[in-house]
């Protein structure tokens, strides 16, 4: 993350520098392996994922449709849930 940018949200954010989280999940690579998948998910406060977005070519489309997804949820109270990376 770029300087405060977690610090901003109460959401957590998981950047998988090293493919660790993308190995875990099963994420395939693309263009028969020499490019690593792209995909979004968003998971409620229960770790349910509530969306997947893939689209390698596409990295604006991932906020916008991920940030819609967000709203979508219904309101919550904040607890401690997912990410358990």
């Amino acid at each position: 993350m770029k300087g405060t940018f977690a610090d901003k949200y109460s959401q957590r954010f998981v950047i998988d520098t090293n493919d660790e989280v993308r190995k875990l999940v099963g994420i395939k690579k693309d263009l028969g392996g020499l490019l690593g998948g792209r995909e979004t998910y968003v998971v409620d406060a229960a770790g349910i994922v509530q969306f997947v977005y893939n689209d390698q070519f596409a990295a604006e489309a991932h906020a916008a449709k991920a940030l819609a997804a967000v709203k979508s949820l219904p309101k919550q109270e904040k607890k401690k849930g997912f990410p358990f990376f």
